[in-house]
């Protein structure tokens, strides 16, 4: 408890400290609680920094500014209590959804300059307006309604907080003038929002390259225009170029003023008019060398910037890991800067000669440093549909921060067994399609087994890979297929696992070593006697490459198959379970081992089954007191994704709902040995039938 506040699960944490879902107790209501870190609270200046931002807070009066409610310190820990904003940040939706349609850009923008008009009115400036700083209630209305957030670095005309020559905000949304060492001003942050308005738009920051040529770019590159000529262009581009002007006395005079002017062009566009794509951003070109003084000052300040105010930014919040975006709590931070902030700030980027891209991430194979159902490389875990009964196309939902996004196909239809993992090792999940086929020599006298491996894509061409027996060597399998690491290299492997608890005399499993653009032959890893009906791919010892976890649903009890040099072992490690409706793999509590998950729809529980000393440790993570989830577990079904990126994987339930064609997704975070409450993270209008489910790393052919 801090205060009235009981504390619940926790939405993320950053340099400052970290924040969490808290019910007020006197009011019973949800709100974000801001905990502040131990080390930075004991500092002076620390403490004056986080009263200011809850005395800008409470200041404001506008109904597009998260709400403070209270602010205070228990036990010498500092804490504030605000509005919980549940839709998710403005970036994140950029990012998944691309430019939001004009009317809309211009409505969000227009809130905006509405929340500074207010702030400017109590004398303050926020100085780093951005779209991760804006909050959605709901990302699906029709008509948006933002907040904007983070007043942790706003200036109330005392700057004595930041260390000289220090300059807050974030390179994307600087005005100018700020570049070249000038003060904040109101019309800075009327600079922001122009540039927030290109980013609604387009998708993206106004100007792109590293540090210093995006400096260059705002100092001395064209202001951004619309493509057409037709009188919505016009209008918008007249708001870009008054917001975006270089010289802040061409700007809007207030905030006020353009909070007006996008009222006014809000009411003119059409809402039927869709999102603009205009080209990507070009490199800033710079004007003759008439203001080259400038620009060498500017660059000079952004040097020194990037050497010497690493204390002061040490005391932001910009880039702090978001660890659950269910809800967006005031103080806005991601794993990962979006496209829309353009990954860029004076905090993040502490050199500008860095101005390669930097490489795809490789995974480490000593560690467990992907993301479990990360299909697109952000650092969160997704979720993926099919229907193995219809063979209806693959379609992704990627993680929005609090919400899943519109599904988008990524495997083309007609293929019965999808499954996902990482094929080239970047640390990112692919959706892939395995098809059985067999090929014969030209006599006809031999033949072997194919696998047709296709990899999906949310654009572009799938890629085919083929994976083949020796010719000769034809299997009769027609068990499941996986994807694992058989040898701890980071890629996962094609692995064939025959479930014999009705037909087969033995368990075969067959696999094909991943050679990052296809496989090496198939061969026959083990054969043996145990009766199996469900096989899932597991790390269960922690060592990097994955063993088998082996069910014989109809005893109840769990079995391992351990992974080594290019064979598999039995082990001592079973477990019997009184019921096992639906056994999943995730590492639960983040120490590099995988766990089994097992969901007793009898008893309404999900105990996770973890490896410690050469037995398992069974632990109730979840009771579900109101049986609700009773019947509901394995139909429609369930999945396991790193939702929050925090390394601890969460629950995601595909629950039925009164539409028999809709689907409600609910998360369950993973937290120190149980999963918290569940949240909605949406509905998923799928016109499907109890078929379609989740996509894993194994299904059954």
């Amino acid at each position: 408890m801090f205060g009235r506040f009981e504390v619940g699960r926790r939405l993320g944490a950053g340099g400052m400290g970290a924040v969490y879902v808290a019910t007020d107790t006197r009011f019973d209501r949800l709100v974000a609680l801001k905990v502040m870190s131990e080390d930075l609270a004991g500092g002076i200046e620390f403490r004056k920094r986080f009263r200011r931002e809850a005395d800008v807070l409470a200041r404001l009066d506008s109904p597009h500014v998260t709400a403070i409610y209270e602010h205070g310190e228990d036990d010498g820990t500092l804490w504030i209590a605000t509005q919980l904003v549940r839709g998710g940040e403005l970036g994140n939706l950029l990012r998944l959804r691309g430019p939001l349609p004009p009317r809309k850009a211009v409505r969000v923008c227009g809130q905006v300059a509405e929340a500074l008009r207010a702030s400017h009115s109590a004398g303050v400036l926020h100085r780093d307006v951005k779209p991760s700083n804006v909050l959605l209630r709901d990302p699906d209305a029709a008509n948006l309604h933002a907040y904007l957030c983070d007043f942790g670095i706003a200036d109330t005309g005392n700057d004595r907080l930041t260390a000289a020559g220090g300059l807050a905000g974030t390179w994307q949304y600087l005005a100018p003038e700020r570049g070249g060492g000038a003060p904040a001003t109101p019309a800075t942050d009327i600079y922001a929002v122009g540039c927030l308005l290109w980013a609604c738009l387009t998708g993206h920051p106004p100007y792109s390259g590293s540090g210093v040529e995006i400096l260059v770019g705002h100092l001395e590159g064209d202001i951004r225009q619309l493509p057409g000529d037709g009188p919505e262009q016009a209008g918008l581009n007249e708001v870009l170029r008054r917001a975006m002007a270089k010289d802040p006395a061409d700007r809007y005079s207030s905030a006020a003023d353009l909070r007006d002017a996008l009222a006014r062009l809000e009411a003119e566009l059409p809402a039927s008019m869709p999102p603009l794509r205009p080209s990507a951003p070009s490199e800033p070109t710079a004007r003759p060398r008439r203001r080259g003084r400038m620009i060498g000052a500017a660059v000079l300040a952004l040097l020194l910037v990037g050497g010497g105010i690493g204390a002061a930014w040490a005391l932001r919040d910009d880039d702090g890991d978001r660890s659950d975006g269910s809800a967006s709590p005031s103080a806005s931070g991601s794993p990962s800067a979006s496209p829309s902030d353009g990954g860029t700030s004076p905090s993040a980027e502490p050199s500008p000669s860095a101005s390669a891209k930097p490489a795809p991430p490789v995974r480490d194979p000593s560690t467990k440093q992907a993301v479990t159902f990360d299909l697109n490389g952000d650092g969160r875990g997704d979720l993926a549909f099919h229907d193995a009964f219809d063979a209806t196309p693959a379609v992704m939902m990627a993680n929005g921060g609090g919400f899943f996004a519109a599904p988008a196909q990524v495997l083309r239809k007609g293929l019965t067994m999808v499954v996902r993992g990482d094929l080239d090792g970047d640390g990112a999940e692919e959706i892939v399609g395995v098809e059985k086929g067999s090929e014969y020599s030209a006599d006809g006298t031999k033949g072997n087994t194919t696998m047709t491996v296709t990899v999906g894509s949310a654009s572009g061409t799938p890629q085919v890979l083929k994976a083949r027996s020796a010719m000769g060597v034809q299997s009769d399998w027609s068990g499941g297929a996986m994807l694992a690491d058989l040898d701890g290299d980071g890629r996962d492997d094609l692995v064939l696992a025959t479930a014999n608890a009705e037909y087969a005399e033995s368990f075969d499993v067959w696999a094909a070593i991943s050679t990052g653009d296809g496989f090496e032959r198939l061969k026959r890893l083990y054969s043996g006697p145990e009766v199996v009906s469900h096989v899932e791919p597991a790390d269960v010892d922690g060592d990097g490459d994955d063993d088998l976890v082996l069910a014989d649903e109809s005893e109840g009890s769990l079995a391992v198959l351990e992974s080594g040099g290019g064979t598999f072992t039995p082990t001592d490690f079973e477990q019997t379970l009184t019921t096992v409706d639906e056994f999943m793999i995730g590492d639960f509590n983040g120490d590099g081992a995988d766990d089994v998950l097992t969901l007793d729809g009898v008893d309404s529980k999900a105990v996770v089954l973890q490896r410690k000393r050469g037995a398992w440790d069974a632990q109730v993570w979840l009771t579900d007191k109101s049986g609700a989830f009773g019947v509901g577990w394995s139909q429609p079904g369930a999945a396991i994704s790193d939702v929050n990126g925090d390394g601890k994987d969460d629950l995601v339930q595909f629950a039925g709902t009164t539409d028999p064609q809709s689907r409600t997704i609910r998360v369950f975070v993973a937290s120190r040995k149980k999963f918290a409450p569940p949240v909605d993270w949406g509905t998923y209008t799928c016109g499907c039938e109890d078929y379609t489910a989740p996509i894993a790393p194994r299904e059954n052919m």
